[in-house]
């Protein structure tokens, strides 16, 4: 596990706005800015070093993060952090 990411709970249940700020803490350690520059809106232009290398990255460090895993055709639909936290939501419903 990265050393910077701490995993959720077994069973803890997490509600959108949790999802959404452990989403964009996540983030913001993966590419080193500040988790208030982080909202639903946010995309991959938006974040200075988010391409589709890091961006594979980011998706195992949220994986990882909420004890999940992503289909592939599910994230290659993500065109924000919305989009991320709506299918963390979802798979851990």
């Amino acid at each position: 596990m990265h050393a910077l990411l701490k995993p959720l709970s077994q069973g803890r249940h997490v509600m959108a706005g949790d999802t959404l700020t452990a989403v964009g803490e996540v983030i913001a350690k993966v590419f080193r800015v500040k988790s208030d520059q982080i909202d639903a809106d946010t995309t991959a232009a938006d974040v200075n070093g988010w391409d589709s290398l890091s961006h594979t990255f980011l998706i195992s460090a949220i994986e990882e993060r909420f004890g999940i895993q992503f289909d592939p055709y599910v994230v290659q639909d993500f065109t924000c952090v919305g989009d991320m936290v709506a299918a963390v939501d979802r798979l851990c419903a």
